[in-house]
């Protein structure tokens, strides 16, 4: 016989009492919450890749104000004030921009032109 995996469950119920006080039981539900919870850890587990990079990861937007630095900012660019919500430099911006626009010319050239990126 195969053997079955854990299941996750959420239960909710409230007691019942008998017209004299007596405990008599439980009204409620079960929920199999399995793959819910797998999809949430997967999501936990994904989460974590920028801050446990070791290379810096910036999440800038179109504006230029930063949204994001992992741990590694810090520790590669020690003389930079580099601080979430506020603008970054127009020549990083630039950087990132430029760096940008030469990864989608590689995508386009592949998708069109089927080259190797």
């Amino acid at each position: 016989m195969k053997p079955v995996p854990p299941q996750r469950n959420e239960s909710y119920g409230i007691p019942r009492y008998a017209e004299n006080g007596e405990f008599v039981g439980y009204i409620g539900s079960c929920i199999d919450v399995t793959e819910r919870r797998k999809a949430e850890e997967t999501v936990q587990a994904m989460a974590l890749l920028p801050v446990q990079n070791p290379s810096p990861v910036l999440r800038i937007d179109g504006d230029g104000i930063l949204l994001y630095k992992n741990p590694a900012v810090d520790q590669s660019l020690r003389d930079s004030a580099l601080t979430v919500g506020s603008p970054v430099s127009p020549h990083l911006m630039a950087l990132v921009q430029g760096h940008y626009m030469h990864v989608l010319h590689k995508w386009w050239k592949y998708i069109c032109m089927g080259e190797c990126i």
